[in-house]
C-alpha cells in the first residue's frame, strides 16, 4: 500500500471515529459530578436532607453532616429544616421531625465554611471538641433522655402580646447549664383532643423554644415527653386593653432537664 493510501485511510478512520463518538455520546452521558444533589427535583432534595438529618441524629457527626450539605446553599438554612420538620410532624413522622430539628439547630446560625468545618458539641452539658482550632459554640442536641430523667418546671408566666395576636402556650426548655435544648417533644392536651410540638422549629425565637396556639375558654394540660412536670388547667389569661376591657393573653413555661 502506498504512503498516500495509508494517509487517506488514517484520515478516514479518524473522521469516522469522531463522528461515531458524537452520535453515541448523548446516549451515554458523563458520570454524575459533584453537583448531583442540586440537580435533583425538590422532592429528592428534601429526601436527601432528611437522610442527612437521620445520619446526624444517630452519629452526632456535625463535620460529616456539613460535608454532605456542602453542595447546598439556600436549601440548608434553618427555615428549610424547620419547614421539613413541620411537614414530617403533620404527616405523623415525629422521629423524622426530631432529626430535622436537631440538625437545623446544630447548623444555625453559623454560616458554612467548607475550608474550616469546626464545632464544639455540648452533649448533656459536656464539651466535646470535634475538629478545627477555633471552634464556634453550637448546641448539638442529644437523643431523648431515658427514664427516670425528668423535665422540671422552672417558671410559669403570663404574657400580654399585642391586642389581636393569637394566644399561645410558649415552652422553653433548657439543659442543666441553662443552654436552650432543641428537639424536645411537648404534649398538649385538652378535653377531647391532643397535640404535640417540638422545640427548636422556630430558631429565630430561640433553639429551645416551641409554641402552640390556644383557643380562649379551653383548659390545657402541658408537659414535655416522656415524663416532664405537668401543668394543668391553662386558660388564656386576660390582658387589659386600651378601652378598659380584656383580650386573651399567652402563657410561657420554662423547663429544665434534668
Amino acid at each position: 500500500m502506498s504512503l498516500r493510501a495509508q494517509s487517506a485511510g488514517l484520515i478516514l478512520g479518524t473522521v469516522v471515529g469522531l463522528g461515531a463518538g458524537l452520535l453515541i455520546a448523548p446516549r451515554f452521558p458523563a458520570p454524575p459530578g459533584p453537583e448531583v444533589p442540586r440537580s435533583l427535583s425538590a422532592a429528592f432534595q428534601a429526601e436527601y436532607l432528611v437522610l442527612a438529618a437521620h445520619s446526624y441524629s444517630r452519629h452526632l457527626d456535625l463535620e460529616r453532616a456539613e460535608f454532605r450539605l456542602a453542595l447546598f446553599s439556600e436549601e440548608r438554612n434553618p427555615e428549610t429544616f424547620a419547614s421539613l420538620a413541620q411537614s414530617a410532624l403533620a404527616a405523623g413522622r415525629p422521629e423524622e421531625a426530631r432529626a430535622l430539628a436537631e440538625l437545623g439547630a446544630a447548623l444555625w446560625p453559623r454560616p458554612f465554611d467548607p475550608a474550616s468545618a469546626t464545632a464544639t458539641a455540648f452533649l448533656r452539658g459536656t464539651p466535646l471538641q470535634l475538629s478545627g482550632t477555633a471552634p464556634a459554640l453550637l448546641l448539638i442536641p442529644t437523643e431523648p433522655p431515658p427514664a427516670p430523667a425528668t423535665y422540671v418546671l422552672l417558671a410559669q408566666e403570663t404574657l400580654c402580646p399585642p391586642a389581636g395576636a393569637a394566644p399561645l402556650i410558649q415552652v422553653v426548655v433548657l439543659d442543666a447549664l441553662g443552654n436552650p435544648l432543641p428537639g424536645v417533644e411537648v404534649a398538649v392536651e385538652w378535653p377531647g383532643g391532643r397535640d404535640h410540638f417540638f422545640t427548636g422549629l422556630k430558631p429565630e425565637l430561640g433553639l429551645g423554644y416551641g409554641d402552640v396556639e390556644m383557643v380562649p375558654g379551653v383548659a390545657y394540660r402541658v408537659y414535655p415527653l416522656p415524663d416532664g412536670e405537668v401543668v394543668e388547667g391553662l386558660l388564656a389569661p386576660p390582658c387589659p386593653d386600651a378601652q378598659g376591657g380584656a383580650y386573651p393573653g399567652s402563657w410561657r413555661l420554662t423547663y429544665r432537664w434534668p
